[in-house]
């Protein structure tokens, strides 16, 4: 942002916590200490004020459990939790938090201002954005903004005793928090000074958070499997699979045919230079000073013609090769870039959990780089001097058949030198290491060279010309010279070769080694094109883990949802709701049981019918890079004015309509810079508004607005959402008062199903206590 008018100064330090929290790639621990060194008294202070020890409790591996790149194993409270935790370690002298009670539980929101922000944070200036206003008597000052002014400013009792707008939110929030009956409220404070209820019971057995792809801070990564392989074998397999996706094996040997046919030729080339001249002055009568002299042969153009020929051949066969070999290679890395893309987008959610962005990224950025450019230049290289070497250690043995002796030694030396090589690749992967072996190695190749051209050199003094000729003499030695070059080239490009594979096998390793979605299904049923007609849901002894050693998240659900029901899920931080709505969308395939919507069940269909016919607003809004008209409207279905009145259903028109371009106005990746939170989350309900569903799941939707505009909203999805089922996960259990019934789960079954009324008139009811809990 920029300062247009005025001046801000601030005097010290500053720690940050944003509405939405920020996780990066690495431990618990390392996301709450961000480099600062560990002091294990104030650490564990933290983690007990910020309510997270009962969460590493249950973790696979503690704080030291791997979280997902942004925390996506972790639920939105938890990584609030785990932000909030890493400001208050840093220890500064002013600390701006940004609405971080929103994506916690009542009790846990209560837990986190009495033991961090009072009491941890006494002491140190704390400016508390929120829109939760029954912490504001607590607070020093308070302001009350609206359209960026401050509209009062003053303590809680002096703004009340105003009774402005501070007082008017206070009173709407107070009327709309339904206190239970005072008989039934002694009844829970009796109960709570026995001993500790359920709402109050900290040991939250997060079953909600996924850690599938957890692993211990020491094996971060896995010991590639290419390590476990020798060298020769894992290039050799990665060259297969090079050769399968440039158009298989018959294009790759015909690829090879057309290189070896180039090779022929130039040698051929050479070999008819050296039988020209072989042939001297040939029938012509000569004196003898004359002898041996080409240009009086009388059959030279015939010898011209055939060598101009051969040159000729050898430019179309050059040309073929480069147009076979770029068409391949093309064909090659295209193909490997769309079935990667094709796996990683069918990848189950569990995937991206454990997979760094970054890693991902690599993939389509610098390895599909390589794969494109780097190997097929290096691996045309290889090819062209390897097909060299072995010309000319052919040609040497037709003329000097006794050469087969020291061809037989130089391939067994060389043979040892690779094994040499591994090892370096093993024990020196430092580059500069690297580095010095390879020059070793060219080192040893000039040697070996050398003593390959020691012996014909001492054939072609010491053999008599009637054994052998002169000009094949000539041809012998000058391939033999140039073997000291073409070996340093081909030993160099092998290794080349080889290195930028590396690149194609973190490719394969994705596309061979993902599972895509819905993998394992062999039946796959069309639905019909308006289905669901009613919204009716039945969980039929559903049980879901998020892996096979891990328990279940979901365990036996055994329940109705009538259609057009309006039901409210409430629980604890990792009681289930979040996986009951990844179950639907069967994010998760299940262990056992089945879901049925309209006696249909969703096992039976693909993911595509399946998701295409639900609608869901998570707790953390997600908008896309373009217009606000395509992130309403994404297939473009819908009109102008279709889409204006669902932004007026959700309050949002006269935002839109504050913008420049209006709907055409483009939106940077998430809407940062033009929306709040708040924003975000109704233009996520103005999209799900246009698509018109029969089941809709909504995810705490009003988490992040006011009371005023909370009770705005719920009017607006009573209205909109009239005939569809609609399941709201709630923290905030006003929300829920209103709907047809509310389910109550815990560590993923269902402990209490039925109306809210009758649920409240329970004084032993889970949902008792938790009501309570937030009205106290």
């Amino acid at each position: 942002m920029y300062l247009l008018q005025g001046s801000v100064s601030v005097e010290g330090s500053i720690a940050y916590t944003s509405q939405q929290a920020w996780i990066f790639y690495g431990t618990v621990q390392d996301n709450i200490l961000m480099g600062n060194p560990l002091d294990t008294s104030r650490y564990n202070r933290v983690l007990s004020s910020c309510s997270l020890q009962a969460d590493l409790d249950i973790l696979p591996h503690g704080d030291q459990t791997l979280l997902g790149d942004q925390g996506l194993n972790l639920s939105a409270g938890q990584r609030q939790k785990v932000s909030l935790a890493r400001a208050i370690y840093s220890n500064k002298d002013l600390y701006l938090l940004d609405d971080p009670l929103s994506a916690v539980d009542t009790h846990t929101g209560k837990h986190i201002f009495e033991k961090c922000i009072k009491k941890e944070l006494h002491g140190k200036t704390v400016i508390l954005v929120t829109n939760q206003v029954q912490y504001m008597e607590f607070c020093d000052e308070v302001l009350v903004m609206n359209d960026g002014t401050i509209m009062e400013a003053g303590s809680h009792l002096d703004l009340m005793r105003v009774e402005g707008v501070y007082a008017e939110l206070v009173t709407k929030h107070l009327t709309e928090q339904s206190v239970p009956r005072i008989k039934e409220k002694k009844k829970v404070d009796g109960q709570m000074n026995e001993g500790t209820s359920p709402v109050f019971n900290m040991s939250d057995k997060n079953t909600d958070a996924p850690s599938s792809d957890c692993k211990p801070a020491d094996q971060l990564t896995d010991e590639e499997d290419s390590r476990k392989n020798s060298v020769i074998r894992r290039t050799f397999t990665t060259f297969g699979q090079y050769c399968n996706a440039g158009g298989g094996f018959c294009v790759s040997l015909f690829l090879l045919l057309v290189f070896i046919v180039l090779i022929t030729n130039t040698v051929l080339s050479y070999s008819w230079l050296s039988y020209w001249l072989q042939q001297g002055h040939g029938t012509a009568n000569v004196t003898s000073s004359e002898r041996g002299n080409v240009s009086l042969n009388t059959d030279l153009p015939f010898y011209q013609l055939m060598f101009g020929v051969s040159i000729v051949v050898l430019m179309m066969v050059c040309i073929i090769k480069c147009f076979c070999y770029i068409k391949v290679t093309l064909h090659a890395s295209t193909t490997l870039h769309n079935s990667l893309l094709n796996k990683i987008i069918a990848c189950p959610m569990s995937f991206f959990e454990s997979t760094p962005t970054g890693q991902i990224l690599k993939c389509f950025s610098r390895y599909q780089e390589e794969i494109d450019t780097v190997v097929p230049h290096h691996l045309n290289v290889l090819l062209t001097f390897f097909l060299i070497v072995v010309s000319i250690c052919v040609i040497n043995t037709i003329i000097f058949p006794i050469m087969l002796l020291p061809i037989f030694i130089l391939v067994t030396v060389f043979t040892l030198l690779m094994r040499f090589k591994t090892l370096c690749d093993i024990n020196a992967n430092h580059f500069m290491l690297f580095n010095s072996a390879m020059r070793w190695l060219c080192f040893l190749a000039d040697s070996l060279s050398a003593a390959m051209t020691l012996p014909v050199a001492l054939l072609v003094i010491f053999t008599s010309n009637d054994v052998c000729s002169p000009p094949m003499k000539a041809l012998a030695l000058s391939y033999i010279i140039q073997l000291r070059t073409n070996s340093q080239y081909l030993i160099q490009s092998l290794m080349e070769v080889e290195t930028r594979f590396i690149s194609m096998e973190r490719l394969l390793e994705y596309i061979t080694g993902c599972e895509s979605e819905g993998s394992g299904k062999l039946q796959v049923d069309r639905v019909l094109e308006d289905w669901p007609q009613l919204g009716a849901i039945t969980f039929l002894d559903y049980r879901m883990r998020y892996r096979e050693d891990s328990p279940d998240v979901l365990n036996g659900l055994q329940l109705h949802i009538r259609a057009g029901e309006k039901l409210g899920i409430v629980g604890r931080a990792g009681s289930g709701k979040s996986s009951l709505a990844a179950a639907l969308f069967r994010l998760v395939e299940p262990t056992a049981g089945s879901i049925l919507i309209d006696g249909v069940d969703i096992k039976t269909i693909s993911l595509s019918d399946l998701r295409t016919k639900l609608c869901i607003i998570p707790q953390d809004p997600v908008l896309f890079t373009g217009t606000v008209r395509y992130n309403l409207d994404p297939l473009n279905r819908c009109s102008d004015e279709e889409i204006w009145a669902a932004l007026e259903k959700t309050y949002m028109k006269d935002i839109i309509c504050s913008l420049d371009r209006r709907l055409n106005t483009e939106l940077t990746e998430g809407g940062r810079g033009t929306f709040s939170v708040g924003q975000k989350q109704l233009m996520c309900l103005s999209r799900v508004l246009l698509q018109d569903c029969k089941i809709v799941i909504l995810d705490e939707v009003t988490a992040s607005v006011d009371a005023e505009m909370d009770a705005q909203i719920q009017i607006t999805i009573r209205e909109a959402f009239k005939s569809c089922t609609v399941l709201t996960i709630a923290h905030r259990l006003h929300t829920v008062l209103q709907a047809d019934r509310v389910l109550v789960l815990d560590h993923g079954q269902v402990v209490e199903f039925d109306h809210p009324d009758v649920l409240k008139q329970k004084p032993d009811s889970l949902f008792s206590f938790l009501l309570t809990a937030a009205t106290l």
